[in-house]
C-alpha cells in the first residue's frame, strides 16, 4: 500500500525529524506571509554524478572488494528515484502554477530490497562477491510513496526502469574510475 502526501509522518531519526521541522516552518511562512512554496518528498536518489547513497556505495564496494559488509538488514527495502528523472520532474513542476503551499511525493517505482540490488549488481559485474548484512543499523520503516498527486499535476511520467538506471550508474562509476587512474 502506498501513501499520499497527507500521510501522518512519524520520523525515527534526527535527520527525519529535521526534515519534518523544515516542512512545518515552510508551511508556516507560506500560510502567514503569502510565500508560495513546494515541498518535494523524494525517494532515495541514485545515478550518474552522485557519489553517495547506498547504490553508489554497493557498486563501488563490489568493484574494489570480493566481500562487502552492509550495516542494515537483509530485509531492508526502499524506493529509488533516478537522478535524471528527478531533474525532469523538477522542470515540469517549475513551469506549473501552484497553490500557496503544496507537497508532492516523487518516487521512481516500487520498493526494492537492498538484497535484490546487491544480487543484480553482482550479476552485472559477473563477480563472485560475498555480501554480509551486519544488522547494525536500524533502517526506518519507510512507506511506499504514491505519485498520484504529482501525476494529476503534470501528467503521466515515464520513469527510467531501475535496471537501466543501475546500468547507467555502473557505467558512470567505471568511467569515473578510469579517469581517476
Amino acid at each position: 500500500r502506498s501513501v499520499n502526501e497527507k500521510y501522518h509522518l512519524n520520523p525515527e531519526s534526527p535527520y527525519g525529524i529535521s526534515k519534518l521541522i523544515a516542512e512545518k516552518q515552510i508551511e508556516y511562512f507560506s500560510k502567514n506571509i503569502k510565500f508560495k512554496s513546494i515541498i518535494l518528498r523524494l525517494s532515495s536518489i541514485y545515478g550518474p554524478g552522485l557519489r553517495r547513497q547506498i547504490i553508489y556505495d554497493i557498486i563501488k564496494g563490489m568493484m574494489i572488494n570480493d566481500k562487502i559488509f552492509l550495516k542494515g538488514s537483509i530485509s531492508d527495502s526502499r524506493q529509488f528515484l533516478y537522478v535524471k528523472d528527478c531533474v525532469k520532474v523538477f522542470k515540469y513542476l517549475i513551469n506549473k502554477k501552484h497553490k500557496k503551499f503544496t507537497i508532492f511525493n516523487i518516487a521512481g517505482g516500487k520498493k526494492v530490497k537492498i538484497f535484490e540490488i546487491t544480487n543484480t549488481i553482482k550479476n552485472i559485474l559477473q563477480k563472485k562477491i560475498k555480501i554480509k548484512f551486519l544488522d547494525k543499523l536500524k533502517s526506518p520503516l519507510l512507506p511506499e510513496l504514491s505519485n498520484l498527486k504529482l501525476i494529476k499535476k503534470i501528467g503521466k511520467i515515464k520513469f527510467t526502469s531501475f535496471e537501466i538506471g543501475l546500468l547507467e550508474t555502473l557505467n558512470w562509476i567505471k568511467k569515473s574510475n578510469k579517469k581517476n587512474k
